[in-house]
């Protein structure tokens, strides 16, 4: 599940290549059918879920392996056809602090999520600033029962704990090296307030030596 469809896209696309796919030579961006093709040569089949119209394609979503979908077209799956998530295995959330501040839950959304057989299911929830209150609320929840924290330097069992989520702020979320920074602007500006960061970052850079520095040019994703 991603919060928008521009990243349900970037993570089918991604998603794909990971089952070993190439997107250069089988994606054409002006096909909508593109996403419904992904076949890797594992011979799993990835589907993309990026506006009401695909939901209609019953055919194909009866012979996927992975669904990449936003909560509410999930939601919209679910009140058509429950039995699909019958079989379901895992269930990832990127972003999952925004979908765990949410004050109330569609209600097909709530039953997607919580009414499941914990053996038989995993939920990962992925997001570099998912901290302490948005865990809790999701193991208060049932969302999650023993949480494992997994990050780029390892993983943390926190079940040992007395206080399973005493110490989740304070584990790094993003890998040495990189930085993630959260800045609240109007949409409008978003893009100007990303490059005038870039800039910022690279003159830094510059003014430290650049490449002379060891450290790698700043990039910004």
């Amino acid at each position: 599940l991603c919060p928008s469809r521009e990243l349900c896209a970037q993570v089918g696309l991604q998603t794909y290549e990971l089952f070993g796919g190439n997107i250069r030579q089988e994606y054409k961006p002006d096909d909508r059918g593109s996403l419904f093709n992904f076949r890797g040569p594992r011979g799993a089949r990835i589907v993309g879920l990026l506006d009401t119209d695909d939901l209609e394609r019953s055919d194909v979503l009866k012979c996927c392996d992975v669904v990449v979908a936003t909560p509410e077209l999930a939601a919209d799956l679910y009140e058509r056809d429950v039995e699909f998530f019958d079989d379901l295995k895992v269930v990832c959330i990127d972003e999952s602090d925004l979908l765990l501040k949410q004050e109330k839950l569609r209600p097909s959304l709530e039953a997607m999520l919580l009414d499941r057989d914990s053996a038989k299911r995993r939920h990962l929830l992925v997001g570099a600033s998912l901290g302490k209150d948005s865990m809790e609320r999701a193991m208060t929840t049932g969302l999650v029962e023993s949480p494992v924290l997994v990050t780029a330097s390892g993983f943390r069992d926190f079940e040992v704990d007395s206080d399973p989520l005493a110490k989740v702020d304070s584990v790094p979320m993003v890998p040495d090296g990189l930085v993630h920074r959260i800045l609240p602007v109007d949409r409008w500006q978003a893009l100007a307030n990303m490059v005038r960061l870039l800039r910022t970052n690279i003159q830094e850079w510059e003014d430290a030596g650049g490449f002379k520095s060891g450290t790698p040019r700043p990039r910004a994703v």
